[in-house]
């Protein structure tokens, strides 16, 4: 299983920061701005019955989302992309995997980004739960099924990012923090971990 996924950026060659202080400005501006861009570019927010992150909270690392559509309904599945302010930073899709409850392949593809987002639409099928899996810059997820639950990796390791494989969520405000609890467990965990590869 892949251990992560990190975007190279483009090398700067018109912008160098002269130093340290110059750059810690340069990288606060850059993540406060990129959130406002995203949400302006689409310009409402966008109705759905679940969602994993929002334009405040980002997931990375492949995360792995199961959707649960016990009576088979249609449903759509939107990725939301952030947006970094330099254009040519951005690629023009977003790779979507999603499977059925019998393991077929649904889609998997690299899909074209329109207004920061790409979406899904499945059609009426087998009741069930669905697998997506995502792969590319900074994003969140919604979908109009009642139940989405976010994979956060092998419980049986220890550090989320290098061995649970586990994503990784890029925090720019406060938020509340919601987590399913199937009927039979009686106790659970929430740690909150830095990765180390980043910070």
């Amino acid at each position: 299983m892949p251990t992560g996924h990190e975007l190279p950026l483009p090398a700067q060659k018109k912008f160098q920061p002269a130093g340290s202080l110059t750059l810690i400005i340069f990288q606060i501006i850059r993540g406060c701005l990129a959130p406002v861009i995203a949400w302006v570019a689409l310009g409402a927010p966008v109705r759905a019955d679940t969602v994993i992150g929002d334009w405040g909270h980002f997931i990375l690392n492949k995360p792995r989302v199961f959707l649960n559509n016990p009576d088979g309904r249609a449903f759509t599945v939107t990725v939301h992309v952030m947006q970094w302010p330099m254009p040519s930073w951005n690629p023009p899709t977003f790779k979507v995997r999603l499977t059925g409850p019998d393991h077929a392949v649904i889609t998997n593809s690299d899909q074209k980004l329109e207004r920061a987002e790409c979406v899904t639409r499945v059609p009426a099928g087998a009741p069930g739960v669905y697998q997506l899996e995502t792969e590319g810059q900074p994003h969140w997820i919604s979908t109009t099924l009642d139940e989405a639950v976010l994979w956060t990796g092998d419980p049986k390791k220890d550090h989320v990012f290098r061995e649970r494989f586990a994503p990784v969520f890029q925090c720019f405000v406060p938020r509340t923090w919601w987590f399913y609890v199937p009927a039979t467990v009686t106790h659970f965990s929430v740690t909150a971990q830095r990765s180390s590869e980043y910070m």
